[in-house]
């Protein structure tokens, strides 16, 4: 089915220093929406400022179950990490994923919302703006989620949606062990951004199996290599390099993230993984 573009209607909250709330209609499959924000600081009213400088961050939840919370830049940064080039004043927030190999692969992140009993987008503006919009314009369609059970041959539905959240950690200078991330969900990527010096090596272990080694400058190659910008985050750790859907890695017993600092200071971790359903 062809999808469809239109707006979000209703929103309220447009302040600056607010929270406005954006409420989805649940009956149909969203791809994507893009929000297109506007404003300037009340000393320098003539002067447009650019998104991250207009909107602090945004929380997407699903029957009051929240799914993704992530800064204005973060959002940003995801879709140019992937390739995607995003104007100075839209931030965008994908569903199905237009980096994806294929168009299948694409569509299985979907958010399928028939069923679902309310989605609401809060997005949270900084303070001293004035001139201030926001227009949230969404990609759906009516379809539904389906694949063939291989024991009867028949369709059923499912879902596949990508929780992106943030974690905050105080790191020193050297080796530090993340070992409290989620792993109840399959993970795609790990981003990491510093606020002081660099991560300069990275090892992640999965149930006691070194997944992953190497300097940040060699394994920036090999993203490079993939078509990704790793420049838009102190380290982003890639187990679908291949850009497939369903590329991840599944964690039975424990994960281990061992980056290695240059300085300390505080450090953000956002985690991308895949729960099958809105949880």
């Amino acid at each position: 089915m062809s999808r469809l573009t239109n707006f979000i209607n209703g929103i309220e909250g447009v302040i600056s220093g607010g929270s406005a709330t954006a409420r989805f209609p649940v009956t149909r499959r969203y791809h994507n929406s893009l929000l297109f924000v506007a404003g300037a600081l009340t000393a320098t009213p003539g002067t447009p400022l650019v998104a991250e400088n207009i909107v602090d961050s945004m929380q997407i939840t699903v029957n009051q179950v929240l799914i993704r919370d992530m800064s204005c830049a973060e959002y940003r940064k995801i879709a140019k990490f992937n390739g995607l080039t995003i104007d100075d004043n839209v931030i965008p927030v994908y569903f199905s994923e237009p980096w994806r190999k294929t168009p299948t692969g694409e569509e299985s992140f979907s958010w399928d919302l028939v069923g679902q009993t309310e989605m609401v987008m809060k997005v949270n503006f900084k303070s001293d703006l004035v001139g201030m919009s926001l227009k949230i314009l969404a990609e759906f369609d009516f379809d539904r989620n389906t694949a063939i059970n291989t024991a009867d041959g028949n369709p059923f539905f499912f879902l596949n949606i990508m929780r992106q959240k943030g974690t905050s950690y105080n790191p020193g200078a050297g080796e530090f062990d993340i070992t409290t991330l989620p792993i109840i969900d399959p993970i795609h990527r790990i981003h990491m951004q510093v606020a002081a010096g660099t991560i300069d090596k990275i090892e992640v272990f999965k149930d006691d199996i070194k997944w992953v080694e190497g300097l940040t400058a060699q394994y920036n190659e090999r993203l490079v290599q993939g078509g990704f910008d790793p420049s838009l985050f102190s380290l982003s750790v890639v187990f679908d390099p291949d850009q497939q859907a369903s590329s991840f890695i599944a964690v039975k017993r424990t994960l281990l993230v061992r980056p290695t600092f240059s300085a300390g200071g505080s450090l953000r971790v956002l985690l991308e993984s895949a729960a099958n359903g809105f949880r």
